[in-house]
């Protein structure tokens, strides 16, 4: 799921440290590496279901993946409308990812898949109370409805309306996606110090394994010389 990146209407909350041109250029930056991303995983097979015309293309060095318009009125309609469109195509399993989400480990989507094959969704929560990833065995339109979506309700309400319809529910590790300045600063830290930090059973912390490498976003940091892109302003 993912606006196609433009000067105007990506990384908004971003405005106050971001002129519109580097926003378009991050947006674009976290896009393609998250097709590099999943394209190199085996078992999926990406789709993207993009905002705006003509729909973004991947990177140069990226294989091209099928691509369908999101419709609907607002986040939960866009997200039911691309779940039926998926499955309507004949998959049996579907999930549903952002591309703000940079240091998801690529065994997270292969542990997202394996949980499928027992449980009937599986959320990758976010820090600020959404999700990153939601997947499901079968279309569940009541997962979207009516959701507070942008708010810190959006993981609670969906894990509600999981136990209400009786299906059963996989927590993936919880990751943050790009929104914020101090996101930015967040990122460059974690990517000066390596891979990603994920938890472990214990309650303490370890390197994933698998981490990626945001290479398009990296290139992105460093165009702004030390990369602390917060320190920038807009004036």
């Amino acid at each position: 799921m993912a606006k196609t990146p433009g000067r105007v209407g990506v990384k908004t909350r971003l405005a106050p440290v971001l002129a519109p041109e580097a926003r378009s250029r991050l947006a674009r930056a976290l896009l393609d590496d998250r097709i590099e991303q999943l394209t190199r995983i085996p078992g999926l097979d990406p789709h993207l279901a993009h905002t705006g015309t003509p729909p973004p293309q991947a990177a140069p060095a990226s294989p091209p993946i099928p691509g369908f318009p999101q419709r609907g009125e607002g986040l939960g309609a866009r997200l039911i409308h691309a779940a039926a469109t998926l499955f309507a195509r004949g998959y049996g399993r579907v999930m549903l990812v952002d591309a703000d989400s940079p240091l998801v480990p690529d065994q997270t989507f292969v542990a997202a898949t394996v949980a499928l094959e027992r449980v009937d969704v599986v959320v990758g929560p976010s820090d600020d109370g959404g999700y990153y990833l939601i997947g499901m065995r079968t279309p569940q339109p009541s997962l979207f409805r009516d959701v507070p979506f942008s708010t810190a309700e959006v993981l609670t309400v969906t894990r509600s309306r999981a136990r209400e319809a009786g299906l059963e529910t996989y927590l993936l590790p919880a990751t943050y996606d790009i929104d914020e300045p101090a996101d930015l600063e967040r990122l460059r830290m974690d990517l000066a110090d390596g891979p990603a930090r994920w938890p472990r059973a214990d309650g303490g912390e370890t390197k994933a394994e698998g981490a990626p490498h945001p290479r398009h976003l990296t290139a992105w940091l460093q165009a702004w010389g030390d990369g602390s892109v917060t320190s920038r302003v807009v004036r």
